[in-house]
């Protein structure tokens, strides 16, 4: 297994399979998850307030459950900062 560092300093492992079926993340290479949800989940985004993109594309929270993922699919994630 590999260890690569997550979302707010969490980590997580890989193992050599999962290796060969990576996802970009913020241009991080991630272990594929097969929906944007569970992705999102094992990198910790699941419950903040962000938009996600994949592939330059805006993909709503209630679609991230049914949306599959693809090898090689570049995800970012972009959070809001308020001001005034």
């Amino acid at each position: 297994m590999t260890f690569i560092g997550g979302a707010a300093g969490e980590g997580f492992f890989y193992t050599e399979k999962e290796k060969g079926f990576m996802i970009k993340l913020n241009g991080v290479e991630r272990p594929e998850r097969d929906t944007l949800g569970v992705f999102m989940a094992d990198n910790g985004y699941a419950e903040i307030k962000i938009a996600v993109l994949v592939n330059g594309e805006i993909v709503r929270r209630e679609e991230w459950s049914a949306y599959r993922l693809s090898t090689g699919d570049e995800v970012d994630v972009v959070s809001f900062v308020g001001g005034g």
